[in-house]
């Protein structure tokens, strides 16, 4: 006969022993999973309260959330969503405020505006009475300078409207280049059109006119002023050559590199390179100014790309969406 009771015990010890440790254990993923929960909820209700702050138009929320989790992942694309609305709301107050601001200014060269016309209507009116046709051709040009100057409308015009002002302006400045600067279009007729920003190209030809001349140059043929209009692909292209002095070819990278350098670089640079340099911004509208325009209406893949050879040429290329404005609005061609 062999006693059990010591078998039975070991056995029952070795059960208690199990059903302490899955207590412990089931104890452990409790808390465990408590605490995991909490946290899950906690970061969940901080993008909740943070989307609220949103849809309240707050859209400076700094959002805690961090952790290569989905969770975390989320986070972190709800804060590239809301760094992108940003951008978007900056670029919008930018136009805005630009497009305001050339209202304002032709709201105050308004000022007397009927009284400079007539003016000039009695000028051209003494001019041909007295026989100066070339003087009163110059006072019709300058006119229609005026006046398309002075009816800001809108930012946008149609290249036709922007040509025209271009021929009154080489037609006022042949006059003091003694007949000798010319003005070549190349425009097919279905481009006529097309949509542009207006004093966009003009501020082109008249950089030409500044930088292209020299005497050499004058004493021969004087300088021609080609424009060319072309599409390609979805873009439409505006080139504007002459045949002047041309760009040196450090100064040329330079001045293409200040077209796309921000305005905090830009305005870093020494005050006096800033000033003597193609991109003066205290004359009017320079290319700069050209370049930041379109692309703000634009976008930034289009804008201005100079080049140019010393002593033989210089070429703006200009690079705007194919588009069409009439009077149903904007088209894509």
């Amino acid at each position: 006969m062999i006693s059990l009771h010591t078998t039975y015990s070991k056995i029952d010890q070795t059960r208690n022993t199990v059903i302490v440790v899955i207590l412990i254990l089931l104890i452990l993923l409790a808390i465990t999973t408590f605490f995991m929960q909490s946290i899950i909820l906690n970061k969940l209700n901080i993008l909740r309260d943070s989307m609220k702050q949103v849809r309240g138009g707050d859209f400076g929320v700094d959002i805690d959330v961090t952790g290569g989790d989905e969770i975390g992942e989320l986070a972190h694309h709800f804060r590239q969503m809301l760094n992108t609305i940003n951008g978007m709301i900056a670029d919008a107050v930018k136009r805005s405020a630009a497009t305001k601001e050339a209202e304002l200014q032709a709201l105050h060269n308004q000022i007397d505006a009927h009284f400079l016309y007539n003016t000039l209507e009695n000028l051209k009116m003494l001019a041909e009475v007295e026989g100066q046709y070339t003087v009163s051709d110059a006072l019709t040009s300058l006119g229609s300078m005026m006046r398309y100057n002075l009816r800001w409308t809108g930012d946008r015009v149609q290249l036709r409207d922007e040509m025209g002002h271009i021929q009154h302006y080489i037609a006022i400045m042949s006059i003091r280049y003694d007949e000798k600067l010319k003005l070549e279009i190349e425009v097919e007729d279905r481009f006529w059109d097309h949509e542009i920003l207006k004093m966009s190209l003009q501020p082109i030809v008249e950089n030409a006119l500044k930088h292209g001349v020299y005497s050499a140059l004058m004493r021969s043929d004087g300088l021609i002023v080609a424009i060319h209009a072309f599409e390609d692909g979805d873009f439409f292209y505006i080139e504007v050559t002459d045949n002047g002095i041309g760009i040196a070819g450090d100064k040329l990278q330079e001045l293409n590199r200040k077209l796309i350098m921000s305005e905090e670089e830009f305005n870093a640079l020494p005050r006096e390179t800033a000033e003597t340099t193609e991109l003066n911004k205290g004359s009017g509208i320079g290319l700069r100014n050209v370049n930041q325009r379109i692309q703000m209406v634009y976008g930034n893949e289009h804008g201005l790309r100079i080049e140019s050879k010393r002593g033989s040429y210089t070429q703006v290329t200009v690079k705007l969406p194919l588009l069409t404005s009439g009077r149903g609005g904007t088209q894509i061609i």
